[in-house]
């Protein structure tokens, strides 16, 4: 093989891996959102619940909703 053809291997081998990093870097920063906004999914649904959990007996969700947008 040539010099110029080894030359361009090495440079392709070399774009791979970084392509590689790039996909690795990528997948663990949606792993981290994805831990997120499942924390704060839980977290808002802590927060609907205590809104219940405060609620007279008999009311419905829709009560206790209509009731905080009017507060």
């Amino acid at each position: 093989m040539s010099a110029a053809i080894r030359f361009k291997a090495l440079l392709l081998a070399e774009y791979l891996q970084f392509i590689k990093y790039k996909i690795r870097v990528l997948q663990s920063s949606a792993e981290r959102n994805a831990d997120s906004l499942s924390r704060g999914g839980k977290m808002i649904g802590k927060r609907i619940k205590s809104q219940f959990d405060d609620a007279p007996m008999g009311c419905d969700a829709t009560d206790v909703v209509i009731a905080k947008v009017q507060s």
